[in-house]
């Protein structure tokens, strides 16, 4: 029997049916459900219904939650009267909008379809203009579209439009494209219509037609560290977005593209002077055209992360994190906030969202103390309606203490294995965003991805379970004496498959977690000496890195960052420079640490186990450790 693929993506810093439904005109329907109702279906119900009985009944659920239910598989749509239309791919947000309006029927990764009154077009926004003509909807999208090209000609300049004989030899004709979107509120209702323009930039010749296609956002650690140094010191914390932002940047060079269909212009092109959504380098022209001006509005990009910006205004101290289009504006003074709004707002046209309640998908809440949390509870209440966990009883722990996994009896379907990515994946969000408790279990499940089985199914259910009953948590920072510190810790030899040793570590500013870790190391420990040496030296990288990025905030560490080890042997090797028997395989760069402490830039104390933090990133533990551990790196419940 061949060997299992195993997935390595560890580093981390049921299979219920679904739908639906209504009901159908159609006599082919097995049973009867008012049109237009969306429904909840059990496993239960649901194979009652394949087997054309009448289930049980139904729950009525909303169209939001049932967003997360539905899977994009294949359906076959069949009219009234049998007639066949053909296939086609019907993604979450299409089958909830098809179920409001349309009363169908949606039997779970079936082929079946039936139709009540409407045809799909109603509710499938088109994926270009050519279904906008099979459909006859040129009059419910033709007014988009043209606001949309006229708007870019007139109002952004983005391009002219020219003769095609005018096109330069050796320069390629870009096609053009249309992307369809209807808006809609929460009970199912047209609220607009919206059209973009883009460009077909997969044509593009590297080289000729552009040169960098690399534009970088800021790290979710940086944030982390920007809202910390907001609650120690009462700063204003607002946020803003850019109107349109790929349209401000200018090309380097002219390039040409062909006038999009439905807008009428035979024998014209278009010359583009700007960027436009499409474009390989639109994102690379876009951060140096927001850079340019934040520069010169006076803020200047950090070293450690180029998408956070200072400016040092009246000796006190002024923050930009830039992430595509989205800005965070933290600071000491509304005035300064206002200034660069103001700056921007002519400049490009912003929205400004005021005091920041979400960066990134990610809430933020001010207590009345000052403090500031950090959760993603929206989120995850997302994540448990997808995976219909929503009512489940909750869990104490994410993975209870001694639960060992490996690859017997795995043999995961196609389908299986894509559910069990789609589930880690929504997890690991969670885990490096906000919830460092989620990060061990997460990224030890993770090892399991390419051929998971039964019992790692189980354990996602588990960790489903636990979230259920932790929702509120999230990290809550708040002023503290105690300056920027960090945990390490190792447990050898733990995974059984390769027996490598998992480690990990956090590092601790105003009450909370702004960095964490939890992952295998590289290569196998001859012992917990050895692998909690390896910990150590992983985390001083992050020591080093964070301290400079506060230097560079004008927030210093006050003398050498302290990190904290349980492992004596360890300690005493990062902090003499020993060559004997025991650590001659230890490799040159695994010797970082002990650089760092010779150069006082760290400094490594010992901590009782009972204390080391950072176990809760190294093995499942029970409730008490679990929990006090958790609390530890500020995870706290609702703040008020």
């Amino acid at each position: 029997m061949s060997q299992p693929a195993r997935g390595d993506s560890d580093d981390i810093g049921g299979m219920a049916s679904t739908p639906p439904p209504p009901s159908s005109s159609t006599s082919n329907q097995p049973f009867d459900v008012a049109p237009a109702t969306v429904v909840t279906l059990t496993k239960e119900q649901y194979d009652a219904l394949v087997k054309n009985q009448r289930p049980a009944q139904a729950q009525e659920d909303d169209a939001i939650s049932m967003r997360h239910l539905l899977p994009p598989v294949k359906l076959r749509v069949i009219g009234e009267g049998g007639r066949v239309d053909g296939g086609e791919k019907v993604t979450h947000g299409d089958c909830v909008v098809f179920l409001r309006l349309c009363g169908a029927l949606v039997l779970y990764e079936s082929v079946v379809l039936l139709l009540a009154e409407h045809d799909l077009s109603v509710v499938r926004d088109p994926a270009n203009w050519g279904d906008v003509i099979r459909s006859g909807q040129q009059d419910t999208w033709g007014g988009p579209a043209h606001d949309e090209f006229d708007s870019l000609l007139n109002e952004y300049e983005v391009f002219e439009v020219i003769d095609s004989c005018e096109l330069p030899a050796g320069e390629i004709l870009l096609r053009s494209g249309w992307v369809f979107r209807t808006k809609r509120n929460q009970h199912g209702d047209i609220i607009d219509r919206k059209a973009r323009l883009v460009a077909h930039g997969c044509a593009q010749r590297p080289g000729i037609d552009f040169e960098q296609n690399y534009a970088p956002v800021v790290k979710f650690t940086s944030i982390r560290a920007l809202i910390a140094l907001a609650a120690a010191n009462g700063y204003h914390v607002h946020q803003a977005d850019v109107n349109k932002a790929y349209l401000h940047g200018k090309l380097d060079k002219p390039l040409y593209m062909r006038v999009p269909q439905g807008i009428g212009m035979p024998g014209k092109i278009l010359r583009l002077s700007k960027s436009i959504y499409g474009l390989r380098q639109a994102g690379t022209i876009w951060n140096a055209e927001i850079d340019s001006t934040l520069r010169s509005l006076g803020y200047v990009p950090t070293r450690s992360d180029i998408c956070i910006y200072r400016r040092e205004h009246d000796g006190h101290s002024h923050y930009i994190a830039l992430h595509v289009d989205d800005l965070l504006l933290v600071g000491p003074s509304t005035a300064e906030i206002d200034r660069v709004l103001d700056a921007l707002e002519l400049a490009y046209g912003i929205k400004r969202l005021g005091p920041a309640e979400y960066i990134l998908g990610i809430q933020v809440k001010r207590g009345h103390n000052g403090s500031i949390t950090l959760s993603q509870e929206r989120y995850l209440r997302d994540i448990l309606a997808r995976f219909q966990f929503a009512d489940a009883k909750p869990a104490s722990v994410p993975m209870q203490p001694g639960v060992v996994l490996d690859f017997e009896n795995s043999s995961a379907t196609p389908e299986d294995r894509t559910r069990y990515l789609q589930a880690i994946g929504s997890l690991m969000y969670a885990a490096v965003g906000t919830r460092p408790d989620l990060a061990f279990v997460v990224s030890y499940l993770a090892r399991f991805s390419q051929q998971p089985g039964p019992e790692h199914w189980t354990a996602i259910k588990h960790v489903l379970r636990y979230i259920k009953g932790t929702l509120d948590l999230g990290l809550t920072y708040r002023k503290t004496n105690q300056p920027l510190h960090g945990y390490s810790d190792a447990n050898w030899g733990a995974c059984l498959t390769t027996s490598r040793s998992t480690m990990g570590y956090a590092f601790i500013l105003s009450g909370a977690a702004i960095a964490w870790c939890s992952k295998r190391e590289h290569r196998v420990a001859k012992s917990t000496t050895d692998a909690e040496y390896l910990s150590l030296s992983y985390a001083s990288g992050d020591a080093i890195h964070l301290s400079e990025l506060l230097s560079e905030l004008g927030a210093p560490v006050p003398g050498p960052v302290v990190l904290y080890g349980d492992n004596q042997g360890s300690l005493a090797l990062a902090q003499h420079p020993t060559n004997h028997q025991g650590s001659r395989h230890v490799r040159i760069s695994e010797h970082y640490v002990r650089e760092r402490v010779a150069e006082k830039e760290i400094e490594v104390r010992y901590i009782a186990t009972g204390d080391m933090f950072a176990d809760i990133f190294t093995k499942a533990l029970g409730p008490k450790p679990f929990i006090f551990h958790r609390t530890n790196l500020g995870l706290r419940g609702a703040v008020v």
